[in-house]
């Protein structure tokens, strides 16, 4: 699983397309994105296509959030990038890809539901940077790599 995070705006999903030489069209892609708000995740069953890339990470949690509670929605999230890295460890093309923009900077939210989404984030996208084998962060276009495991290394 490849996660892929940084500022509003900055770039990650163009920058993750040329990365892996893909374009929005790509027969190869399959893209589920939580910035449109109508998006759900039963939209990705069944995972079709050797490239999965689901966006808006942090509105997909703020979803989960509303009706599941930050415990269940934690707990689902350790259990959802389980299943998509097994998914992708199915085939030697399969690659996930998944992208969140960092909310967890600057002013803490007055706002109890807002503080929770905010701790939701930063506890999911820690849990996202560990199982995955690459995580970059995206700022103004270029990417800052954090992490990159290879196997046998």
């Amino acid at each position: 699983m490849h996660f892929i995070t940084g500022g509003s705006f900055n770039g990650k999903r163009k920058w993750a397309l040329n990365f892996y030489q893909l374009t929005i069209q790509s027969e190869a892609l399959q893209l589920l994105s939580f910035y449109e708000k109508t998006t759900a995740m039963e939209n990705i069953a069944p995972l079709e296509k050797p490239v999965f890339m689901l966006e808006g990470l942090e509105y997909f949690i703020q979803q989960q959030l509303i009706t599941m509670g930050i415990e269940k929605t934690i707990c689902y999230f350790r259990q959802l990038f389980k299943e998509l890295i097994s998914w992708e460890k199915q085939k030697e093309k399969n690659q996930v890809i998944v992208i969140g923009s960092d909310i967890t900077k600057g002013i803490v939210p007055i706002d109890k539901k807002d503080r929770e989404w905010r701790d939701a984030v930063g506890w999911i996208y820690q849990e996202a940077a560990q199982r995955s084998t690459r995580v970059d962060v995206i700022w103004y276009g270029v990417n800052d790599l954090l992490k990159k495991w290879e196997e046998g290394v």
